[in-house]
């Protein structure tokens, strides 16, 4: 056999790499680029291991290769044909159907490669040649998505919305201000009439703390993106921009809020987990679990497990040995437990430097999948959503009181907290009013922030802030929530949504 050209030995690479990159593009919104190298690097490896056994199998370098490719494409998209079949089908899907088809496919362009194809090297060429294509369009998709980010943060930092404010005396001791973001975790009147609980005691340590807690908050939108940048522009989205279509949302640190902050020479602290990959706040300091090739699998990984054959492990784990399934299932849930426990632990130990800090941390103890009981141990249990919901609001109701409390005892100046919900949770056939109830409370250094009211959502907050700790002169603008999930509906204002509120 001649010498193998070199295009040959990239055909089962590009085959092996392209579905990466295809799943990365379709969730780009949702993830950093960084998060998917470990796929890729793994990806690679397999395929190179199954190029060489079957190589030693066919002594046929050509044929493996090819074969390699097709071996590993389907193992990617395995995943993708279970979930479209069970769209169609329902409960009546089974695995059993797929591996069937896989099995054929496979067994079949398998057979025809090996025995009926005689121009081997032109129909390597012509799969390399379109692999290379796919991989080239995709690469060049999430490049020109990097490009519109990039130009989207320019017209976010050019806005003239509003005047960023520095204080006037350099000498003022300005405070740590805390952002606890409880993604999901809604309002009190909320928890007692869906899910028959009880916070009080709750509500009740956070004002004897002088947190000031606004019994009727909304979220402006029901989701965490859009409410999230609606609270850091302190402005509605369709107040920012004039086109939504393919509209891509800036960096946070970009965000009116974030260069306030920066002006008065504030630093940024964030605690890392899945939710942080979607906004690039690009802090001074990221507090997380060290990376590395073989850690806990993060939120992209996850995305693989997903759509590849490695369902096959999560979603039939009875019949696998447990250390199979363990990695691909348990750590995606440990992960987010231990980032949320690592936060807990370390917000209240942070040390106080020069600079005044703005800490963010955003915990997913309340979101979906619930991995805490109510005692704060590791919850394996799937039970309906509101037993896993209400567990998992009982333990952070409880665990953050001292918190905080600890937090305000060791800090030199008084400092700001903010502990609320992006949105409420939500139930499948519920109403769009519980999803858009979330918490609030405030402590503002021990006082009560002029201008607070009960009926505050995010697009206020920080209007209330800086009002109270620059002297400015912010006008608050009408609270209104919005049912809007799609980024290019986020024009249609004519119905804005009002949760009730009492008991």
């Amino acid at each position: 056999m001649k010498k193998l050209s070199w295009y040959e030995y990239l055909t089962p690479l590009i085959l092996a790499i392209f579905p990466i990159f295809s799943l990365a593009l379709e969730n780009y919104e949702f993830i950093s680029l960084r998060s998917i190298f470990r796929s890729i690097i793994y990806s690679l490896l397999i395929t190179v291991f199954i190029y060489i056994l079957f190589n030693l199998i066919l002594k046929n370098p050509r044929k493996s290769g090819i074969l390699a490719g097709l071996f590993i494409l389907l193992l990617l998209t395995y995943g993708n044909a279970y979930i479209l079949l069970k769209e169609q089908l329902g409960e009546a899907a089974r695995h059993s159907y797929v591996i069937g088809i896989y099995f054929l496919i496979f067994i079949s362009f398998g057979a025809y490669i090996i025995y009926k194809v005689k121009k081997i090297k032109e129909l390597n060429l012509a799969i390399f040649t379109g692999g290379l294509a796919l991989t080239i369009y995709l690469l060049g998709s999430i490049g020109l998505y990097e490009f519109r980010e990039s130009q989207s943060e320019k017209i976010s930092e050019n806005s003239e919305s509003f005047s960023f404010i520095q204080t006037e005396n350099g000498g003022a001791i300005l405070p740590n201000i805390y952002l606890i973001l409880l993604d999901g975790h809604t309002r009190s009147d909320v928890l007692k009439n869906v899910y028959a609980y009880d916070n009080s005691s709750f509500i009740a340590q956070l004002e004897e703390l002088d947190f000031w807690v606004a019994d009727c908050s909304q979220s402006n939108y029901p989701g965490t993106k859009f409410s999230m940048t609606a609270l850091f522009e302190m402005d509605y989205l369709h107040n920012i921009y004039e086109s939504f279509a393919n509209l891509i949302l800036p960096p946070l640190n970009s965000t009116s809020v974030f260069q306030i902050l920066e002006k008065n020479n504030y630093s940024t602290i964030t605690f890392h987990n899945f939710i942080f990959e979607h906004f690039d706040i690009r802090d001074n300091i990221n507090y997380s679990k060290e990376d590395n090739l073989f850690g806990d699998i993060n939120e992209f990984e996850g995305m693989v497990v997903d759509t590849s054959a490695l369902r096959i492990l999560v979603d039939m784990e009875d019949i696998f040995p447990e250390n199979w399934v363990r990695p691909f299932k348990d750590n995606f849930y440990l992960t987010q437990y231990r980032d949320a426990i690592y936060a807990l632990d370390t917000l209240p130990k942070l040390l106080e430097n020069d600079l005044p800090m703005f800490v963010y941390a955003h915990l997913l103890v309340t979101h979906d999948p619930f991995v805490f009981n109510s005692d704060g141990s590791f919850r394996t249990i799937r039970q309906p959503f509101t037993d896993n919901y209400v567990y998992a609001v009982d333990f952070i109701d409880n665990a953050l009181p001292g918190i905080v409390e600890e937090i305000i005892n060791k800090s030199k100046e008084p400092p700001i907290i903010i502990i609320m919900g992006d949105h409420g949770p939500t139930i499948k056939g519920n109403p769009i009013e519980e999803r858009i109830t979330n918490l609030f409370a405030l402590y503002f250094q021990g006082t009560e922030p002029e201008g607070f009211y009960n009926t505050i959502t995010p697009v206020n907050v920080f209007r209330l802030i800086f009002n109270n700790m620059f002297n400015a002169n912010y006008e608050f603008i009408e609270d209104n929530s919005y049912g809007i999930w799609n980024i290019n509906d986020l024009g249609k204002i004519d119905n804005p949504v009002l949760a009730p509120c009492g008991p």
